[in-house]
């Protein structure tokens, strides 16, 4: 059986990087994008009688991991890698390779939530190359410690968000109200059916199985006077509750969409439908709700998760600081404030004897004749 050669990656005239392989004596050009001399790679491999030899650079592994896993292939992360460390030879591959490829991101100004994800799939393809018989890297690569995911509430301001509402079509008002309303998960929302909703209760309890198998539990989303008129105003009472124009459900790029795209005929940046539970949470708080309290409006059993969207307001503070009483225990109805009862009588000044005041006059008196002679 043939064998496939080497993905290699040169360099022309030091401008631009062009990719190429031999494939039974016969160099083939794949192109200068990496990813898509990667996936030539790939698809020459696939379309011929040949079978992938043990890769000896990074470029050679993707191109591997891509024709055994073709369904775990996502180009973005793959095209970082390669830009990385493309063309680097898998036995030269360092310990400290996977904490490079982490700072590489830093310096780049990666979002953590990115760099977390981009260095995951890379250890993936290291453990992949590891587990082969023979290694195909053979170094021991160290785990690194990737950075902490930022948690920043996007609370919408409470004066654009009743125009936000009103400015949404007609179709996704509805579950973009409710969600607004109880602070549930877009997803429950989205798939929330008539038969998990209680209005005599005021709740609606999620019994979707693999949210119960994950969580261990049920979600329940409790019901604001607001949200029950929404719900009481939703044609039918059986199937979905929110459902889309098309009959199924919501999808969050959708509703993503619809939301962005009202925040900007209104003047008000939205990320996502997230941003209207953060607004319900962030609003109770704001409100003086207890932090317990709203932990579990938000279905969440840790108070750490809560945390996120305790945000210090200055009004907050100030409406605390006006109802916060004096420290000090107040004083006795029947008896005023004084000193304390052992406490001993303040002791009068010194006063100056007769004796001493008399000295005083005559010297005065002589330093006034001296001066009148002179």
């Amino acid at each position: 059986m043939p064998r496939l050669g080497e993905f290699q990656q040169i360099r022309r005239n030091g401008r631009k990087t062009y990719y190429q392989c031999r494939a039974g004596g016969k160099l083939v050009h794949l192109g200068s994008d990496a990813l898509d001399a990667a996936r030539r790679y790939d698809v020459l491999v696939a379309s011929s009688d040949v079978r992938i030899g043990r890769p000896a650079t990074i470029n050679g592994l993707i191109a591997a991991w891509g024709h055994r896993h073709p369904a775990k292939v996502i180009p973005a992360i793959q095209k970082a890698l390669i830009r990385f460390g493309g063309n680097r030879s898998l036995a030269g591959v360092t310990k400290t390779f996977l904490q490079d490829y982490r700072d590489h991101l830093i310096g780049l100004g990666r979002m953590p939530e990115t760099v977390i994800k981009y260095g995951r799939y890379a250890a993936t393809l290291i453990d992949w190359a590891q587990d082969q018989e023979p290694p195909w890297i053979e170094t021991k690569i160290r785990k690194t410690k990737m950075p902490k995911p930022i948690q920043v509430p996007h609370d919408i301001a409470e004066k654009y968000r009743r125009a936000l509402i009103d400015a949404l079509p007609d179709p996704s008002r509805p579950i973009c109200s409710f969600i607004l309303e109880t602070g549930c998960r877009p997803s429950d929302a989205t798939r929330l059916d008539w038969s998990e909703v209680d209005l005599d209760r005021g709740v609606c309890v999620i019994l979707h199985k693999h949210k119960a198998t994950h969580y261990g539990r049920t979600r329940t989303v409790y019901l604001t006077p607001d949200a029950t008129v929404i719900l009481r105003a939703q044609p039918g009472h059986s199937g979905l509750v929110f459902p889309s124009p098309r009959g199924g459900q919501y999808t969050h790029r959708g509703l993503r969409c619809v939301l962005v795209d009202a925040g900007k005929a209104v003047g008000v940046k939205v990320r996502g439908t997230y941003d209207l539970r953060h607004t319900r949470l962030q609003s109770a708080l704001d409100q003086g709700m207890s932090i317990e309290d709203v932990a579990g409006l938000a279905g969440h059993a840790d108070l750490n998760t809560i945390q996120r969207y305790a945000q210090i307001r200055s009004e907050r503070l100030r409406r605390a600081a006006a109802g916060l009483a004096s420290p000090l225990p107040p004083p006795a109805p029947d008896q005023p404030v004084s000193p304390k009862a052992d406490s001993s009588p303040p002791t009068p000044a010194p006063t100056a004897c007769p004796a001493t005041k008399d000295k005083s006059a005559k010297a005065r008196a002589g330093v006034a004749k001296k001066r009148a002679a002179g």
